[in-house]
């Protein structure tokens, strides 16, 4: 049936494993880039419990 549809269809899967010779400032910045993104975030959570308790608190008024 899936030769028919030109499928082809594998038996088995195995993972790679791809070394990277990467530079210390190269890691520095994919360092700063995950704590720029993480700051982000929990800033943007501040911003939605804040706008979250400002209509709360318009409803019981």
């Amino acid at each position: 049936m899936f030769e028919e549809a030109g499928f082809d269809i594998y038996l088995s899967h195995e993972l790679i494993e791809v070394r990277s010779q990467r530079t210390e400032a190269e890691k520095a910045i994919d360092n700063h880039c995950l704590a720029v993104n993480e700051l982000i975030e929990r800033i943007r959570n501040v911003y939605w419990q804040v706008k979250e308790r400002d209509v709360s608190l318009r409803a019981a008024i």
